[in-house]
């Protein structure tokens, strides 16, 4: 028997029938034992049908923050970076130094989860997820793409195709502090189009290699933050992880990968030229959990990071004075976090901690490409408390971050500096679906 659906003439049809009951019994029993058929044949496939072929889910944000200055952030102050430096006027006050409060719903997210039809022995399935954070400052509030691929995945094998995670952001093992953001510039954020094959020997050990292109999160060059310098190399970005676990808790992995980028295909002086600038990264990260506890560490090195948000870039090492042809030299940026958290009941308090050591300013190009191109180094650290009831979750933080600016240049170095802090106090009440 084929499922059959009541449009809104049947439902029409029914009100009717309701009406003139008395003068047509035949049509109500009729329908009566069409949606007895149809109940009956909904629970068949119910049964039959083990998993739900679609998902929705996602949550409600609100959050209130108050900055003790001003910042450098995006979509309106939401995403703290760093504090902005000390800029005096005539009379010697900061004119940075004035508090901001903002409050946000711009992380609210939708997502959707889909299970399809097995293909040989891989299962399929899809996922597409929304928020309202927008791609910059002009579009915030609105919809955004965050995830958008496609899964084919058995015991041992699995593909993906699509946009999710760039694989330095470890799923289990990055800061679950309250501040939106996880952590940047210290954690590696980034969310790319790629294809990712993985291969699973045991429950234990997970290997997988990317290759990735660039959409939100790009590189740095002449033309702004761009994805057009990683496509100009006709090159995708390579990046391989391993991750190891075990069944006490304990889990552990590395990462690393090289991109190529072109920061121009034609000098100043209208010559055709394919300049080239390749870069590395690699990390490593640990994680032990129980049902009460758990800690974790990471840390990245590497050169030109900012497709990654974290602090660095590359500059013009040398200009060919005819035909203005360029070669470029990267800047090498160190980050590392730990983190620890403590679950009671409904409560957990929780403590984060990073580290970057900005680029060497020695002798910095003149023409520099980056991100945080002024600092020399990059601290935060923030205490939590969360309660969690149900779907209902409460929590405040305080981020502290603060910053040493490189202030001045004598003969092509940096020789003065000066440290600035600022205080994110923020309250956030987040409701799941």
């Amino acid at each position: 028997m084929e499922r059959i659906w009541l449009n809104s003439e049947g439902f029409n049809y029914l009100n009717k029938i309701g009406t003139d009951y008395i003068m047509n019994k035949k049509d109500l029993l009729l329908v009566l034992l069409i949606l007895g058929f149809t109940c009956i044949h909904a629970q068949e496939q119910e049964n039959k049908e083990k998993f739900h072929w679609l998902n929705i889910s996602g949550f409600i944000s609100h959050s209130v923050k108050y900055d003790s200055r001003q910042t450098v952030n995006a979509r309106d102050g939401e995403f703290l970076l760093f504090p902005k430096p000390v800029v005096r006027d005539a009379n010697g006050n900061d004119m940075n130094d004035y508090g901001r409060l903002q409050m946000f719903n711009l992380h609210s997210r939708l997502r959707f989860s889909m299970t399809g039809m097995k293909i040989d022995d891989f299962q399929s399935s899809a996922v597409l997820e929304f928020d309202y954070f927008g791609t910059s400052d002009a579009n915030s509030s609105t919809a955004r793409l965050r995830h958008a691929f496609i899964q084919l995945k058995n015991e041992k094998l699995g593909f993906l195709l699509g946009q999710t995670w760039h694989p330095t952001f470890v799923t289990s093992c990055y800061p679950e502090i309250i501040a939106w953001g996880a952590a940047v510039p210290i954690q590696p954020f980034s969310r790319a189009p790629q294809v990712r094959v993985t291969y699973t020997p045991s429950k234990s050990l997970e290997l997988s290699l990317s290759a990735l292109s660039q959409r939100d999160f790009s590189d740095r060059g002449p033309n702004g933050a761009s994805g057009e310098y990683l496509r100009n190399s006709g090159l995708p970005e390579v990046q391989a992880r391993l991750i190891a676990s075990s069944n006490n808790g304990l889990l552990a992995g590395v990462v690393g990968g090289f991109k190529t980028i072109v920061p121009r295909l034609k000098s100043d002086a209208n010559l055709a030229h394919k300049e080239t600038a390749s870069s590395y990264n690699i990390g490593g990260f640990a994680k032990y959990s129980n049902s009460k506890f758990f800690i974790k560490v990471y840390g990245t090195y590497g050169e030109n990071l900012t497709n990654l948000l974290l602090i660095g870039g590359y500059g013009v090492k040398s200009i060919d004075p005819v035909t203005d042809f360029r070669t470029y030299k990267n800047t090498e940026t160190t980050a590392v976090w730990s983190e620890i958290e403590y679950k009671m009941k409904n409560w957990a308090t929780g403590f984060f901690i990073g580290h970057v050591k900005a680029p060497d300013h020695d002798n910095k190009p003149d023409v520099y490409y980056g991100f945080g191109n002024d600092l020399t180094s990059l601290t935060r650290w923030s205490p939590r408390i969360t309660y969690t009831k149900n779907k209902l979750k409460f929590g405040v933080e305080l981020a502290t971050t603060s910053v040493k600016y490189a202030d001045s240049v004598q003969d092509g170095q940096f020789v003065d500096s000066h440290n600035i802090t600022n205080y994110r106090y923020i309250f956030t009440t987040i409701y799941n679906f």
